[in-house]
């Protein structure tokens, strides 16, 4: 899952390396052939919206396993260690390499608060979680129901700041900088989506029945069925508009870009018991295949697979390197961003997975962790 995951994000952080946080996806106005609208459609219904939620419920789950073993007065402080080491290795990549980290992000939310929320009562946990979800889904629900009038246009995109990856190694500090608290740390650490699926993870890491659906996975069971619903009918929001020409513009169009705010937060919430089922399912019947096989392997070293693709992004498309930086199309970047993944996993495979060897990232954040005593991954 956690695989599958992590393609997404290459694949949605390799548009954002060509053109820059504000138009790296739904960057339909760019996709001026036949080819480059198929790879946006790919880009933006397959794994935007898709990919994160799936990472920031799984980091939710992960807490209550990595918690298992331990004294209930031990959890908070294990994972305070664990968690502040991955705040130090956000910041840093995030400042140097990615301002669109997600890191950090994840950091600061153990910390500030789910680390806390390990040990609440099931009842403490649902109650936050609808809560949050009332806050995630209300102002949408609201806009796309009451707004008519035409809301103000943000500026000219293609004009804003430019992301990291389109300035100059030495020019660029102050930029990456503002970039990185006002994109990455702030715009995704107050969104009540993200705090919710990490929430709603925590609650299901909790619970037996979440375990059992994996063990025996069926897609009969209600809130599967509910979610494919549910992102059916977001997706075709999302097709419909994207197709008119509508995914930039729909910040100068009232209420339709709240209707498209809603689909994509529909789409958020509901991909995540849908991807869970259906790889499960697949985990059970598929396992040995190869494509498999490198899903398996990134998911044991999602940390080097994200540093990795950073690295790897910067040295394409940043002038000071090969340059490619708005130089190609939507399906030319969407193949840089497979072809990147495709060659990291097999790296992590074959040098790391196979051989039992922790990869460098993940074993950089147990070094960094070890001495306070952390829990294992």
């Amino acid at each position: 899952m956690r695989g599958y995951a992590m393609l997404g994000v290459a694949v949605v952080n390799a548009h954002a390396f060509n053109q820059g946080l504000g138009i790296g996806n739904y960057g339909w106005s760019l996709a001026l052939t036949a080819h480059d609208r198929a790879a946006e459609l790919i880009s933006n219904l397959v794994f935007a919206h898709r990919s994160l939620p799936l990472l920031a419920f799984l980091l939710g789950v992960g807490l209550v396993v990595q918690s298992r073993a331990l004294e209930r007065a031990e959890v908070s402080g294990a994972l305070f260690r664990r968690y502040l080491a991955l705040l130090a290795m956000g910041l840093v990549h995030g400042l140097l390499l990615w301002p669109g980290d997600i890191l950090a992000v994840y950091a600061i939310i153990v910390l500030v608060w789910a680390r806390y929320a390990v040990t609440w009562s099931l009842a403490a946990l649902k109650w936050s979680i609808a809560a949050l979800l009332c806050v995630s889904f209300g102002p949408a629900l609201y806009g796309a129901l009451t707004v008519h009038h035409a809301v103000q246009c943000w500026p000219d995109l293609l004009g804003a700041p430019a992301s990291f990856a389109q300035l100059s190694w030495l020019t660029a500090r102050r930029v990456a900088s503002s970039e990185f608290v006002e994109v990455g740390l702030l715009g995704q650490g107050l969104n009540p989506t993200v705090w919710a699926l990490v929430l709603l993870g925590v609650w299901c890491g909790r619970i037996d029945g979440f375990w059992r659906h994996l063990q025996q996975p069926t897609f009969r069971q209600p809130l599967f069925v509910a979610g494919m619903v549910l992102l059916a009918v977001s997706t075709a929001v999302e097709w419909h508009t994207g197709r008119a020409g509508g995914w930039l513009p729909l910040s100068c169009d009232g209420r339709v870009i709240w209707q498209f705010y809603l689909a994509e937060t529909t789409t958020t919430f509901a991909s995540v018991p849908v991807l869970l089922t259906l790889f499960a399912w697949l985990a059970q019947r598929r396992s040995d295949g190869s494509a498999f096989r490198l899903f398996k392997a990134v998911g044991r070293a999602p940390l080097t697979m994200f540093i990795g693709q950073s690295v790897v992004f910067t040295l394409v498309f940043n002038p000071m390197f090969v340059g490619l930086q708005g130089q190609i199309g939507r399906l030319g970047v969407l193949a840089i961003a497979v072809l990147t993944y495709t060659l990291l996993a097999v790296w992590i495979d074959r040098r790391f997975v196979r051989r039992s060897v922790a990869p460098p990232v993940e074993r950089l954040w147990r070094k960094l962790s070890s001495s306070g005593g952390s829990p294992k991954s």
